[in-house]
């Protein structure tokens, strides 16, 4: 009988099995920079060659390449040339548009499952770095008419269909 759960469990639905492939549920498509995208944000500690890409994503090597190139330009991804002719990419993880990447994803996330990963991302994002940093003119707030905190202890309220950053 424990057999028979397990694989019912296992069963899913063709509309959900871009949630398990795809970080952002498809929001942005299929082109070859948004498969590399989500490919180096689901694990952000790997580095990779363009040959890893190329047999993860079934691209062509151009194609990948010219993602990268794009990617290093914007400071997503670094490039570390130890070997001119095989350079290794890994994603930037102090670059803010990964922490954005990131709570998309588990926003997207949560949106499909009911959890709340983003919520404990963003507390995290703020004990680390907000709090750490001394950003005490900056209340963050972002959900349902609540504030994660505010380092001078002054909040107001903002709608939640509102997510800002607002100086205090």
């Amino acid at each position: 009988m424990k057999l028979m759960e397990r694989e019912e469990i296992l069963i899913i639905d063709k509309n959900e099995e871009r949630y398990l492939n795809n970080p952002y549920g498809g929001l942005f498509g299929n082109a070859a920079i948004v498969q590399i995208v989500e490919e180096m944000i689901s694990d952000p500690f790997i580095e990779y060659r363009v040959k890893d890409l190329q047999e993860l994503l079934d691209l062509s090597p151009t194609s990948i390449t010219n993602s990268l190139k794009t990617l290093v330009n914007i400071g997503l991804i670094i490039k570390e040339e130890q070997d001119p002719q095989r350079p290794v990419y890994r994603i930037n993880t102090q670059s803010k548009k990964f922490r954005a990447l990131t709570l998309l994803a588990f926003a997207v996330n949560d949106d499909h499952t009911g959890s709340h990963l983003m919520d404990h991302e963003i507390e995290r994002c703020y004990q680390e770095i907000v709090k750490a940093t001394h950003f005490k003119n900056y209340a963050l707030t972002l959900t349902k008419n609540d504030f994660y905190r505010c380092s001078r202890g002054v909040l107001k309220a903002v709608p939640y269909t509102h997510a800002v950053v607002a100086t205090a």
